[in-house]
């Protein structure tokens, strides 16, 4: 049967880092937030309340404040996350009465930080992804599921249904067209619904009706008139009617892939509108596809899925990356969040770490039609990861995958083999031949997909190569799903002597170099070890990320244990990762370590499991101050030499000025074997009462067990800078000036080399930019 594509993809088991972004008390989170100047954070006029914090005491990834006076804000408690993800100038978040839109997209968030925090992400840095010019929001209305909106939709019992978030968001984006003037002329509706205990006939003519916009309110909370209520009830009713909606009293539920359909179909919009799959595109393309949309055609409809599925809205730009979203909850949680929470330089296609962009997608291009409307429509079949695997019995062939519709509207398909010859490298296109599902239906509808296809090749095929692409095809065209750059997206067959064979194309292969467990790839039995190597995307342009199995193979090659799964980033140029991996527990013994891609091992390397562990032993060697200049940011690496066995624990690092002791302790994870030397890179933000600017800091790294301090120490130096802003070299010479690099470390005044340095002259202490 056909499967339902509405889902998220969460792997279960994180990979720790060696060097990664820590976890921010709320503190430092505000104090963060306040220093990126992205929205006003202003700590006086009272203290922000801290009610809700997502992800747990020793790992939190969000929290959430509401603000004094009014509006809220959403921060990272990790700083591998940008510190400002979502925010509101006016009203109040309740944790017990989110609207499940935003406790859905909260959750998405906290789930990449997470991924990500444990993967061992480099703290956030703003990638450069061009900024633009500030729109909307474009819509007013405030619209909600329940009365008045609701006054239509069908009974259960003695209980009305809700509208469903589909309904509201495709409705509040039709009120912000105020279209159409009337409804098609063919615009009968009717469906099979199961209310709970039986299956009813749902049905209306919507036939030429005429919407009443003008009666239609921005916000029913407050006095309207009946006329108002039953013109805002009579649009929900079409909307959830036309996209099939299977109402609840509690909840009701469809896909935001149909919106598209129905909203051509019924309601007289251009044929040109597309569903987009959010995993097809890179931060940067996504970011500017929703803004041009924006810009050009006005509200995106948008959906993503969870343990449930949801449907919104993102109709407004402020600056800095944060997009407004309107819930579809009565106004409630309106506000600007970012459209991904990490790096968006840093993300390959998928445009985010962890595929937890994987189940979103857009609607584009909803507007009225008219007379340039394009006759044709647009179909969108995709492939998610492409071809998975493929089989050869005989003269049979068969293709594993998720064979979806995206397309906006259902179609009476056929499911098609394209077959194309291989010629001096070049394709030909010879025949195509009509593929079986396991459903054997023939009407797809979206967001639907098949998991297998498969085809009898015609005997009449002669020896050679050949390449296949699965394809469906209606109303006399074929159409062959895509997939995103990178994944396999035909199969390679070939034919000789009576012998068929196929395997996947690889637009470009993904290889590992040098990978290694531990130093010596000796790995202690039930114990986490490392896992290091170089990525590289062979054939490829740009990078991409995939995730890949760590597992222990058998002297025959079978897998006998099961690590983490690793979200690495494969370049051209190759990437260097750095892992610790889930340890096994197994007699020990001489094995295969192999990092796999589905069930292909794309690198191995042998490996001794022994039980033979020694104390772990290691050594705090330096501390270098890597940047001091802004107090929210100081940045620092930590030297550590493994002197014997594994170790897997913390170390404290602490901050002082002068004698006096600041209340910056942090735990910061080490995991090092002996013989190895590991860099752990140490990120903190000081407290804005802390900050003294020009007075020598201390910044201390100390091995403790329990509350004693453990071997030798290590320590440096550094003088606190202020984030007054950059100026010119000229300055005001009558106090003698001195001079420190970024480090905090004293330098000559004369002949300054081009840079950025840090100058303290009298109680004043600024940065100065040397050209």
């Amino acid at each position: 049967m056909r499967k339902s594509f509405l889902f998220i993809s969460l792997a279960a088991v994180m990979a720790a880092p060696v060097a990664s972004a820590r976890s921010l008390s709320p503190s430092e989170a505000l104090d963060r937030a306040t220093a990126e100047a992205v929205m006003p954070v202003s700590r006086s006029g009272g203290s922000p309340e801290l009610i809700m914090t997502l992800g747990s005491d020793e790992a939190p990834a969000i929290y959430v404040f509401n603000r004094s006076g009014k509006g809220y804000m959403i921060l990272s408690a990790d700083d591998v996350a940008a510190p400002v993800i979502g925010y509101s100038d006016n009203g109040r978040l309740d944790p017990d009465n989110l609207p499940e839109n935003l406790r859905f997209w909260l959750e998405l968030n906290k789930e990449q930080i997470l991924r990500a925090s444990a993967e061992g992400h480099a703290p956030y840095s703003r990638a450069a992804i061009p900024d633009h010019e500030p729109i909307g929001p474009l819509m007013t209305t405030m619209w909600n599921q329940e009365g008045p909106y609701n006054d239509l939709c069908p009974m259960i019992g003695s209980a009305r249904t809700v509208t469903g978030c589909v309904a509201t968001a495709m409705a509040e984006v039709m009120k912000y067209h105020n279209w159409p003037d009337k409804a098609a002329e063919d615009a009968m509706i009717s469906y099979q619904w199961h209310n709970g205990t039986s299956v009813v006939t749902l049905s209306e003519d919507f036939s030429n009706y005429e919407f009443q916009w003008d009666l239609m309110i921005d916000d029913y909370r407050d006095s309207h008139t009946k006329e108002q209520a039953n013109a805002v009830a009579k649009l929900m009713q079409a909307c959830g009617y036309s996209v099939s909606m299977s109402y609840g009293t509690s909840a009701s539920g469809s896909f935001g892939a149909k919106v598209g359909g129905a909203l051509v179909n019924y309601f007289k919009y251009d044929a040109g509108l597309h569903n987009e799959p959010r995993e097809m595109y890179s931060s940067a393309a996504w970011d500017n596809m929703i803004y041009e949309n924006l810009k050009t055609c006005g509200p995106v409809l948008w959906w993503g899925s969870g343990s449930v599925g949801h449907c919104f809205v993102c109709d407004g730009y402020r600056g800095d990356g944060f997009y407004h979203f309107n819930w579809g909850w009565g106004g409630l949680s309106d506000g600007y969040y970012l459209l991904d929470a990490l790096n968006p330089g840093s993300t390959g296609v998928g445009g985010g770490t962890g595929g937890f962009n994987n189940g979103q997608g857009v609607l584009l291009g909803v507007k009225p039609a008219g007379n340039d409307s394009p006759a044709k429509r647009r179909y969108t079949f995709y492939a998610s990861q492409g071809i998975t695997e493929t089989f050869v019995s005989g003269s049979l062939l068969s293709m594993f995958g998720t064979f979806s519709n995206l397309s906006p509207y259902m179609v009476n398909a056929t499911f098609k083999f394209r077959i194309f010859a291989e010629v001096n490298g070049e394709e030909k296109y010879l025949t195509s031949c009509t593929a079986s599902i396991p459903s054997a239906g023939t009407e797809f509808y979206p967001p639907y997909y098949e998991s297998m296809i498969e085809c009898n090749i015609p005997e009449s095929l002669e020896d050679g190569t050949y390449h296949i692409y699965p394809a469906v095809e209606f109303d006399g065209e074929e159409h062959v799903f895509a997939s995103a750059p990178g994944y396999p997206d035909y199969v390679i067959y070939t034919r000789e002597g009576g012998v068929n064979k196929a395997e996947l194309h690889q637009t470009a292969s993904l290889e590992v170099e040098n990978l290694c467990a531990n130093v010596n790839n000796l790995i202690y039995n039930g114990k986490r070890f490392r896992v290091t190597g170089t990525a590289k995307f062979v054939g490829g342009v740009g990078d991409t990320e995939r995730y890949i199995g760590v597992r222990l193979l058998s002297p025959s090659g079978e897998i006998i244990a099961y690590s983490t799964e690793l979200n690495i980033k494969f370049s051209d140029e190759g990437c260097d990762f750095d892992f610790v991996s889930a340890g096994f527990n197994i007699a020990p013994g001489e094995y295969t370590l192999a990092l796999q891609l589905g069930f292909e091992t794309i690198a191995a390397c042998p490996v001794t499991i022994t039980n033979d562990i020694p104390e772990g032993e290691y050594q705090i060697t330096a501390v270098e101050v890597v940047s001091a200049v802004d107090p929210q940011n100081l940045k620092f690496n930590i030297t550590v030499k493994g002197i014997s066995g594994l170790i897997d624990e913390y170390m404290t690092v602490k901050i002082s000025r002068s004698i006096t002791p600041l209340n910056t302790d942090r735990r910061v994870p080490v995991f090092v074997t002996g013989g190895q030397t590991a860099v752990i890179s140490y990120t903190v933000s000081l407290p804005s009462y802390m900050v003294l600017p020009g007075q020598q800091h201390i910044v201390r790294a100390e091995r403790q067990s329990g509350t004693s301090t453990v071997g030798k120490t290590a320590s440096a130096y550094f003088i606190l800078g202020d984030t007054s802003g950059i100026d010119g070299i000229e300055a005001d010479t009558e106090v003698p000036a001195e001079y420190f690099n970024l480090q905090g470390m004293p330098v000559s005044g004369e002949n300054l080399a081009p840079g950025i340095y840090i100058r303290r002259q009298g109680p004043e202490v600024t940065k100065i930019l040397v050209k």
